[in-house]
């Protein structure tokens, strides 16, 4: 008896876990986890990625998901879809990388010379000098005032 109850529970068990394993396996190539963007979600990034650098969107302080999606006329949830499936970030990561090359851009531009980090930051569409200074070192891997001195001793 306590046999056929052990060979029981152990059958159970095996077809839960078989059946959780199918799901997770089924969620993951619904989910487009297979690193290969669809087409139209490649084509709704090009658009949002056209407008940033066309009409240089990443300059406004005030850009969110939403001024995107009102201006390319397609859903926020549709565009922070496709820059993670495109890019693998979020649409905030998205901007920061625009203004940090913006900033880097303006650094190497002698008429530049004379302002300030901060100021060059909230050129570039920052209103925190806290965010900027986080932002510029997760991307490019060194304070703003290393890359500036890199820059200038080269």
């Amino acid at each position: 008896m306590f046999f056929n109850e052990g060979f029981y529970l152990l059958t159970l068990y095996y077809i839960t876990i078989t059946s959780l394993l199918q799901i997770n396996i089924d969620n993951v190539i619904e989910s487009g986890k297979w690193n290969v963007p669809n087409q139209e979600l490649i084509e709704v990034y090009e658009k949002v990625e056209k407008l940033m650098v066309e009409e240089r969107l990443y300059l406004d302080p005030n850009l969110n998901l939403k001024l995107v999606s009102n201006r390319a006329k397609i859903s926020d949830r549709h565009i922070s879809k496709s820059i993670n499936a495109v890019k693998n970030k979020n649409f905030n990561a998205f901007v920061h990388e625009y203004r940090i090359e913006e900033f880097k851009k303006l650094v190497l531009n002698k008429r530049y010379l004379k302002y300030s980090i901060e100021a060059l930051a909230n050129e570039v569409g920052y209103n925190s000098r806290a965010s900027f200074y986080k932002n510029f070192k997760k991307i490019v891997g060194v304070s703003p005032l290393d890359f500036i001195n890199e820059i200038r001793n080269k």
